[in-house]
């Protein structure tokens, strides 16, 4: 996502490159393995955005390895989503129904709360932690491991994350309660009445979290 130009050509991020086993995805890819393919999608604007399936029909007609075995698809992408998000709904971004028609595995990132799209989709969150459009009370900081040859997904917590909370509290008793919820490395922001700001603060100033 992070490009100085809008077809990801210049950018930051190819700096990755210098790793040694790292590829950096700047446009649409198709990689052809035995039994599966790996469609790569990184950020696409609005505008430029075909159906998943287009993407797939292209990538195929530019691969020559491409053999006849049956083979099932995965997406990797980076991009929005149609859908409704808590009070927020996007209105750009590829269909649901395009991502369950067309992709027996789907992993998407761009948006940082995780939760499963679809049938086989998910997207993944954020791996760190950011800001405060993150919600640690729900979603989890982790990272997936997919065996493509079982077809197996695994989840592993990144406990070094930052965990953002927004609070709003009218009584020190639940600010105490949720504070006992809350994970390690959390950055909170309450909002209280002012008559126990300063009980508030104290409490914080407890709080080893």
């Amino acid at each position: 996502h992070e490009g100085l130009t809008h077809d990801l050509s210049l950018s930051s991020t190819h700096l990755f490159n210098l790793i040694p086993n790292v590829q950096v995805v700047d446009k649409p890819t198709l990689d052809t393995y035995f039994g599966f393919r790996i469609m790569y999608l990184p950020y696409i604007l609005e505008k430029d955005r075909l159906t998943i399936r287009e993407y797939i029909k292209d990538g195929l007609r530019e691969n020559p390895w491409e053999t006849q075995e049956i083979k099932y698809n995965i997406v990797v992408s980076h991009n929005d989503i149609k859908m409704q998000y808590g009070m927020f709904e996007s209105k750009e971004g590829f269909e649901l129904d395009d991502i369950n028609t067309n992709t027996q595995w789907f992993f998407n990132g761009h948006l940082h709360n995780c939760g499963k799209l679809g049938n086989r989709a998910y997207n993944l969150g954020n791996i760190t932690g950011q800001n405060f459009s993150e919600d640690a009370f729900t979603y989890k900081h982790q990272i997936y491991i997919f065996n493509t040859d079982g077809q197996e997904l695994e989840t592993l917590e990144n406990l070094y994350a930052f965990n953002f909370y927004k609070i709003e509290v009218n009584d020190l008793e639940k600010l105490t309660n949720t504070l006992h919820n809350i994970k390690n490395n959390a950055v909170i922001t309450i909002k209280c009445p002012e008559k126990i700001t300063s009980a508030v603060r104290v409490l914080l100033d407890k709080c080893d979290k």
